[in-house]
């Protein structure tokens, strides 16, 4: 799967699911898209794009087929790994005992 047409072919099937369609793990995904695909008005990503304040976290649904989706997305565009970074650079240790709540849906990406 590489083109465009064909990842939104897969991502309105999630879409058409309630608690994916507001997910935050299918809207970012939608978000890299565009992003990627540089594309500034396209009707089909339009949408599908839900405001933030609409937007549940990831619900820990297993499997999570658009988390899933995008990770091979990432792995494809050679982008996992600047993920992993931006995640671990969110998450930070005052000390053994604190750890911050991780707000990303990204660790369900790696396992």
């Amino acid at each position: 799967m590489e083109k465009l047409d064909d990842y939104l072919k897969v991502i309105e099937k999630y879409y058409a699911v309630p608690k994916c369609r507001s997910c935050e793990c299918l809207q970012v995904f939608l978000v890299q898209l565009k992003i990627d695909y540089k594309l500034k008005n396209f009707p089909n990503i339009d949408k599908m794009l839900i405001s933030r304040e609409k937007q549940h976290q990831c619900l820990g649904c297993d499997p999570c087929p658009p988390a899933e989706l995008f990770a091979k997305y990432l792995k494809k565009t050679k982008r996992l790994k600047e993920y992993k970074e931006k995640e671990e650079a969110v998450i930070y240790h005052s000390d053994t005992s604190s750890i911050a709540p991780q707000t990303s849906t990204h660790n369900i990406y790696y396992s």
